[in-house]
């Protein structure tokens, strides 16, 4: 999956684009492969370097969805000190627009901001940025979650959609990573991400997969959101902040049949498309076509193997 990505994929800096880098660099760290992480490098060297900036895509998409900040993160400043002021450019990016995207709150954004405010906090190490990653995210957690612990996608799309609730899972597990225990307001963070958690467990396939509403058994085994779901188990398994049972076997069992959707090539199946809550109906996440090596399952399939590879070797 990894060479297949850093082949063939990495090929613009819109977010799916950018998550898959991420997932490569994750994966080269976990397994000790750092030429995988200079085929990223290789990749981004003039966005990197500083020579061209990637804030502006002629998509127009907000801010939020400029995330191109994680990659000179996860790299660090030590290979070229260049990558910190990069990095720090596109996390200060964040302060010239609003967290909520025009009127709606979207489950999405709390990835796109609280992830890369996480890492800025752990790499930069001004404290502006753990502050405003734990906002971010609390305030997301205030509108979207649900009593029963799962996010609606958004204000409107009122629906567990899989991918939605991967991107609330891994955003909190990315700023618990970064967070100090003893942080104000990390305990209320830590305390959703774990409703999530037990929501998460009573709605896994005998298979291993979560369906694409993750709550309604009659809709479709999607795979990026089963990603992000491994991801945070597993990472919440090694850092005591879930128990060993169940969550072991419910990584175990997820790992086994996602891996089992990976062709010869390195592409997973059966993942989602990107979409818009529009018009946020049931009937509009369950039309939405799969497609096999789609970013979206790329980059959240190697930040599970990433994960669980740590688990397994007690990293």
């Amino acid at each position: 999956m990894a060479d297949y990505v850093a082949a063939n994929q990495l090929n613009n800096v819109e977010y799916p684009t950018v998550c898959c880098a991420y997932g490569v660099l994750q994966f080269a760290k976990a397994s000790g492969t750092r030429a995988l992480a200079q085929r990223v490098e290789s990749a981004f060297a003039d966005y990197l370097s500083g020579a061209k900036a990637p804030d502006r895509y002629q998509n127009g998409r907000k801010l939020e969805h400029r995330w191109f900040g994680l990659i000179p993160l996860e790299l660090g400043a030590a290979p070229d000190p260049r990558y910190a002021s990069v990095a720090k450019r596109e996390a200060d990016l964040v302060e010239a627009e609003p967290v909520k995207d025009g009127p709606l709150f979207y489950v999405d954004y709390m990835y796109g901001v609280g992830t890369i405010q996480a890492k800025a906090f752990t790499d930069l190490g001004d404290p502006k940025y753990a502050a405003r990653c734990l906002s971010h995210l609390l305030t997301h957690c205030e509108v979207l979650q649900r009593p029963d612990g799962l996010f609606h996608h958004s204000e409107r799309g009122r629906v567990a959609w899989s991918r939605g609730n991967g991107w609330a899972a891994t955003s909190m597990t990315e700023a618990l990573l970064a967070l100090p225990k003893d942080y104000s307001r990390r305990e209320a963070l830590l305390r959703a991400w774990r409703r999530l958690m037990e929501a998460l467990v009573r709605h896994q396939h005998a298979q291993g997969l979560w369906h694409q509403i993750v709550d309604r058994p009659a809709s479709w085994l999607e795979t990026s959101g089963t990603a992000m779901f491994l991801f945070a188990f597993a990472t919440g398994i090694q850092k005591g902040w879930l128990p060993v049972a169940p969550y072991q076997s419910v990584v175990a069992r997820g790992w086994r049949a996602l891996a089992d959707l990976v062709d010869d090539q390195g592409r997973l199946a059966d993942v989602c498309i990107g979409l818009g809550d529009n018009p946020g109906t049931e009937a509009h996440y369950l039309s939405c076509p799969r497609r096999l090596g789609d970013k979206h399952g790329q980059a959240p399939f190697l930040w599970a193997a990433s994960a669980v590879h740590r688990l397994r070797e007690g990293l």
